[in-house]
């Protein structure tokens, strides 16, 4: 895998002196460095009160030479602020500006130099009063950096929108203090301690440099006991022990300006700055140098993975159960694998093969044409299809094609790659079950076609005996001269029953055969409800059962068709009536037909007091030919059935604990 640009500026972030630890050899370094320092100071501690004339040129060229150090150092820690965005090294840039600004005002108004008493209107006291403030903010400034977690990088640490504006900031805000420094030590001057009389130290000297040199401690401890100590933390060390050495010899054990003790110290405070500036410049290349050298090895895994990537895609590519291409955006062939030559035939030469679309059976051609222009204007990224090819025996196979178009860095089309597999054996498999399913349809029908001739042949043979019977019976009488009125009325009016039954036979298979030809339209379902049980009651009034009626008032109409759903109602009524007699015992007949508003639908329910339902005949009894009758054809409930589910409704039954057997019906009401 290529290491992406965020690994990169990672490891580059921890190559910096603020980020990269301190090892034993940079601590030895700083070690003997501070150590010689020390042994210097200790050297010139005894002779810092004797006094040395004034060289006038040391001044000048000494300030200048710190302004330049310490506003270099300021910009070097502010460029790797750029890439940290720490607020931890946005304090310390912040307290070198501040001593370069401070040296430049300091070296305006000290007496003598550009002006008797100094420039910017300074007094007797600004030049003093300027040095030892200047040497007190900067440990201040050291100590804000010591006291910034360097793992909370900060308060601005992933905001780089906040480090755009905190760095100008910061600047604004160093040369405002400066500014309030230079007129506290100016216009406010009178009303400072005095602390130098002409160039000889004053009594308050002694309180404000000591004050001064503390500061310069406590920033120096903040350093050593900083939890995670980075090379920048050892030069900053190696700063604040010269401050300690240039304070303490310049001005706490001297004695006036001029004296040895005011020379050493300012020659420290400047070889200190130049040392720290250095090394900060050679650890800049040495990191720079380790980034390169960094760089180089990360370039060089990434080539090596690159090429097990490509080893790794050669390997998939070649050795891959399905057929894998590469195409022109033109459909020729740029690159295969040794599976798509087996499914398409194999070749000598690949640039003998003819175009991809001109191997497809000309009828899907352009299908698959379309398909590649499509892709080609951004319509659809990839396609899947089944298409057929023509082999070189000129048979044909089907080929399931997978194709996505693939783009170049700037977006623009580049090739196409298909991953292409032969499902002939598959097409040809399922066209044999599409076969044999057919095949099973129309057995099917043909047994259901028999089982119905059969039935009805079974049905309509009864009462078509009968009339056969009873004519023969009114021939035989007539022929023998000893016949009535009345056996003859008997027997035609038993032949025409018959004939009513085998035509209510014959009505049950026309309807179920045409279900779905009716017209609808609204139905008050408990006027048809009263008025079928009336005639019901009417017709059998010295029967020994009973109907009983629920219906539910206001009840909407509902949309059907008035005399399909009046054949169902007799149907459920019938049925129970004769479950009820069949059944015998000493206990009520009685049927009930309940209505009700069930969510939006009319829900009518016949219950008898029957025998109830046997439960594994529950899901058959609405089956075509099923019945669990002596005799019947088993048509009335699959009709009644295909009724109700024409209309839009549902029918079922079910069998209550307490015995019996209800039918429920359900039909949408009318708009």
């Amino acid at each position: 895998m290529i290491v992406n640009a965020e690994d990169e500026l990672k490891a580059e972030s921890a190559m910096t002196l603020f980020n990269t630890p301190a090892t034993s050899r940079h601590k030895r370094t700083v070690l003997v460095i501070v150590a010689l320092m020390g042994g210097l100071f200790a050297v010139a501690v005894p002779f810092a009160k004797h006094p040395l004339g004034e060289l006038e040129p040391f001044l000048p060229v000494l300030q200048s030479a710190l302004i330049t150090s310490e506003a270099v150092t300021g910009v070097l820690i502010l460029g790797q602020n750029r890439t940290q965005h720490s607020l931890a090294l946005l304090i310390l840039a912040a307290g070198y500006f501040f001593s370069a600004f401070m040296a430049v005002v300091h070296l305006l108004s000290s007496p003598g130099l550009f002006a008797p008493a100094g420039l910017l209107g300074a007094g007797a006291q600004t030049a003093a009063w300027l040095y030892f403030i200047w040497h007190a903010i900067f440990p201040l400034f050291v100590l804000g950096y010591c006291f910034v977690d360097p793992r909370d990088q900060a308060m601005i640490g992933g905001d780089t929108r906040a480090s755009g504006w905190m760095a100008p900031a910061m600047l604004a805000g160093v040369v405002a203090l400066v500014a309030g420094v230079t007129l506290l030590c100016t216009v406010f001057e009178p009303f400072l301690p005095v602390i130098m009389q002409g160039n000889q130290d004053a009594p308050a000297k002694a309180a404000v440099s000591h004050v001064t040199w503390l500061l310069s401690v406590l920033a120096l401890v903040g350093l050593v006991w900083r939890r995670r100590q980075s090379r920048l933390d050892l030069w900053l060390i190696v700063i604040v022990c010269a401050w300690f050495f240039d304070v303490g010899l310049a001005a706490s054990l001297n004695h006036a300006r001029f004296d040895l003790g005011w020379y050493a110290g300012q020659v420290f405070g400047l070889v200190a700055a130049l040392l720290v500036l250095t090394m900060l410049l050679l650890e800049n290349s040495t990191l720079y140098r380790q980034v390169l050298a960094m760089r180089d090895r990360e370039r060089c895994w990434a080539i090596e993975r690159l090429r097990d990537s490509e080893r790794h895609f050669e390997a998939i590519f070649e050795q891959a159960p399905v057929g894998i291409a590469h195409l022109s955006l033109e459909g020729k062939w740029l690159r295969i694998n040794a599976r798509l030559q087996e499914v398409l035939g194999g070749v000598a030469q690949l640039q003998t093969w003819p175009d991809f679309l001109d191997l497809l059976h000309p009828d899907d051609a352009a299908n698959g044409e379309l398909w590649r222009q499509r892709m080609l204007a951004g319509e659809v990224d990839r396609e899947t299809q089944e298409q057929r090819y023509v082999r070189a025996d000129r048979s044909l196979a089907w080929l399931r094609i997978t194709a996505a178009l693939v783009r170049d860095m700037h977006g623009r089309p580049d090739y196409f790659i298909a991953v292409i597999e032969d499902v002939t054996s598959r097409r040809l498999a399922e066209n044999k079950v599409h076969a044999l399913s057919r095949e099973m349809a129309r057995l099917s029908q043909l047994q259901v076609a028999v089982q119905t001739m059969a039935a009805l042949a079974h049905e309509l043979n009864q009462p078509l005996s009968a009339v056969s019977a009873a004519a023969k019976a009114a021939k035989l009488m007539l022929e023998s001269g000893h016949w009535s009125t009345r056996r003859l009325c008997e027997m035609v009016e038993a032949s025409g029953q018959a004939a009513l039954r085998a035509g209510a036979v014959l009505e049950d298979m026309v309807s179920f055969i045409n279900q779905g030809k009716m017209s609808v339209d609204p139905l008050d379902l408990n006027e048809l409800v009263t008025t079928l049980v009336d005639s019901y009651r009417h017709h059998h009034a010295a029967t020994d059962y009973a109907i009983g009626l629920d219906l539910q008032a206001g009840l909407p109409p509902v949309l059907a068709n008035r005399l399909r759903i009046e054949k169902v109602l007799g149907n459920l009524i019938d049925n129970g009536i004769e479950a009820m007699l069949d059944a015998g015992g000493d206990g009520e007949v009685r049927l009930t037909v309940t209505t009700r508003n069930d969510r939006g639908s009319a829900q009518l329910s016949v219950a008898d007091s029957g025998s109830g339902l046997d439960p594994g005949v529950v899901d058959r009894i609405f089956d075509p030919f099923f019945t669990t009758k002596s005799r019947g054809l088993g048509m009335g409930l699959a009709v009644s059935r295909a009724i109700v589910e024409s209309h839009g409704g549902r029918l079922w039954a079910e069998s209550p604990p307490h015995g019996g057997a209800v039918f429920h019906l359900t039909l949408p009401f009318a708009p």
